[in-house]
C-alpha cells in the first residue's frame, strides 16, 4: 500500500506521528512524508520512510513545486493528513489518492474542559488519535508508541542528564535559578549535566555543557538520544526522548498530560507537576499567568527534581 503522511509541526508533534510510522513499517509499507523544512533532518535519515518532501511554508513558489512533485509520486492509496489544517487539507486534496484521511483532534473540545477548569475523565492521548486516525483506513494496523530508529550527531558523547528549561511559550518555562541549581546538585553528585533547547541566555554551572541555542535540529536529536535521562518541561524534548528510549522527568505547569500532550514512547515518562485550581489555564501555554505569579513552576522546586532524578538514575526504573 503507497501512502502519504502529512504533518507540518511542531516537532513533538512530528515525533508523535512516528506511531503511523511504525504501524505502517510493520505490515511492511513504507509511506511517504510531507512537512516542513524545519523538519526534515529528523525525518530523511529514518529508514522506515521512502521519500520526504519538504517546503518552507512561507515559500509558496517552492510550496508549488513540491506539490507538483508529491503529485507525480501517486496516486497513493491513502493520504494520512494528521495535520488537519486548511494547508494540508487543501495539498492532500491536489495529491492523487483514493483515500484521504483527516486527523480529528477534538481541539474545541478540549478547550472548552480548560474554560471549565475541569480535566477530562478519560484521557485520550494525540499518539491514540493519530492511530485511530490509520484504522480508519487500515483496521488491522497494530498500535505502537512513537519511536525514531534513525542514529543522529550529537555534539557529545555522554550529556549525562540533559536539562531544557525553556519551551517556545515563556508561561511554560521553570525558572532558570532552578535549572541551574538542579545543575549543580548533579554535578556535586558526580553527575555530569548538559544544558540544551532554546531560550533566553543563562549562565550554566559547567560552561562547556551549556549548548543552549547552540545545536540544529540533528544534533539536538542526537544529543536526546545519547542523555541517560532528560528533564525538561512540556516541549518537545519529552516527546524526542521517549521516542529514544531515553528516562524522561517533565515539568508540568499551565499546561496538563491529560489533555492530549502526554508523551509516549519506549522510555518511561514520570510526570511532575502541582494540583492547583487554576490548572490547566491554557491547551498549549498561550497566555499569561491569571494568578500573575506562575505558581505552577515557580513552586515546582529543584530538590523535588533533584530527588527524583537521582532516585531513577540509582534505581534505572524501566517503567512509570
Amino acid at each position: 500500500m503507497r501512502v502519504l503522511v502529512i504533518r507540518f509541526s511542531a516537532l513533538g508533534d512530528i515525533v508523535q506521528t512516528t506511531a503511523v510510522v511504525e504501524a505502517l513499517h510493520r505490515l511492511g509499507h513504507t509511506p511517504d512524508y510531507l512537512t516542513d523544512t524545519a523538519f526534515a533532518p529528523l525525518l530523511e535519515p529514518d529508514p522506515r520512510l521512502g521519500r520526504v518532501f519538504h517546503f518552507p511554508r512561507k515559500s509558496r513558489n517552492r510550496m508549488a513545486e513540491v506539490q507538483r512533485a508529491v503529485a507525480a509520486r501517486g496516486p497513493y492509496d491513502l493520504v494520512l493528513d494528521l495535520h488537519g489544517k486548511l494547508l494540508s487539507r487543501w495539498l492532500g486534496l491536489r495529491v492523487p489518492a483514493r483515500r484521504r484521511i483527516t486527523l480529528r483532534k477534538a481541539s474545541l473540545r478540549r478547550r472548552m474542559w480548560i474554560r471549565r477548569s475541569r480535566l477530562p475523565e478519560r484521557e485520550v492521548p494525540m499518539v491514540m488519535r493519530m492511530w485511530q486516525a490509520l484504522r480508519r483506513a487500515v483496521p488491522d494496523a497494530p498500535f505502537s508508541p512513537p519511536v525514531l530508529r534513525a542514529a543522529y550527531p550529537s555534539p557529545l558523547e555522554d550529556p549525562g542528564v540533559v536539562v531544557v528549561p525553556f519551551a517556545a511559550r515563556p508561561l511554560r518555562n521553570w525558572p532558570a535559578l532552578y535549572a541551574y541549581r538542579l545543575a549543580s546538585r548533579l554535578m556535586d553528585a558526580g553527575i555530569p549535566v548538559t544544558l540544551a533547547g532554546q531560550g533566553p541566555a543563562m549562565d550554566w554551572p559547567d560552561p562547556k555543557r551549556n549548548l543552549l541555542n547552540a545545536t540544529d535540529l540533528s544534533h539536538y536529536a542526537g544529543l536526546l538520544q545519547r542523555a541517560r535521562l532528560v528533564v525538561t518541561v512540556d516541549t518537545s524534548a519529552a516527546h524526542l526522548a521517549a521516542a529514544f528510549g531515553v528516562p524522561v522527568v517533565e515539568l508540568w505547569g499551565p499546561t496538563h498530560p491529560r489533555l492530549g500532550m502526554r508523551p509516549m514512547g519506549r522510555g518511561p515518562v514520570f510526570s511532575l507537576g502541582l494540583s492547583l485550581p487554576c490548572r490547566p489555564c491554557s491547551l498549549h501555554g498561550e497566555g499569561t499567568c491569571r494568578r500573575g505569579d506562575h505558581a505552577c513552576l515557580r513552586d515546582l522546586e529543584p530538590e523535588r527534581v533533584f530527588s527524583l532524578v537521582r532516585t531513577l538514575l540509582a534505581e534505572k526504573a524501566p517503567c512509570a
